[in-house]
């Protein structure tokens, strides 16, 4: 590929993982947190939930340096490998078994299943 080329591809991966962010992961968090909050104070929440969200980011790399680190995981030595890839799971599917405390009228779901409505699933976000 030529060195120009490159560099389109590049530009296009790093819009696509942005527009991939935003929309599949963090939208349908942000129209769920807008209809739980009080009127009013919608900037304060996306602020506060920004916040959040960079601290979690900035502790989860910490938090998986000091694992590799611990399971002695290098770019030499994968011995321990495995292990870590099971923690990390475990720690990626840890939030799902908090979804209870979402109310179920906020979310557009309802105690049965009906035909009659289509849902647009992303992510855990079921919107009607």
């Amino acid at each position: 590929m030529a060195e120009d080329q490159t560099s389109y591809v590049h530009i296009y991966t790093i819009v696509f993982l942005t527009l991939l962010f935003t929309f599949g992961r963090m939208m349908p968090f942000l129209i769920l947190s807008g209809q739980l909050c009080p009127p009013g104070i919608e900037g304060t929440l996306f602020a506060l939930f920004m916040s959040i969200n960079n601290l979690s980011s900035t502790l989860g790399s910490f938090l998986g340096a000091a694992l590799t680190s611990a399971l002695n995981i290098s770019s030499v030595q994968f011995d321990n490998l495995a292990l870590g890839l099971a923690v990390q799971l475990m720690g990626t599917l840890l939030p799902i078994g908090f979804l209870f405390l979402i109310p179920r009228d906020v979310t557009g779901l309802t105690s049965g299943y009906r035909p009659d409505h289509h849902f647009f699933w992303t992510g855990l976000v079921c919107i009607p």
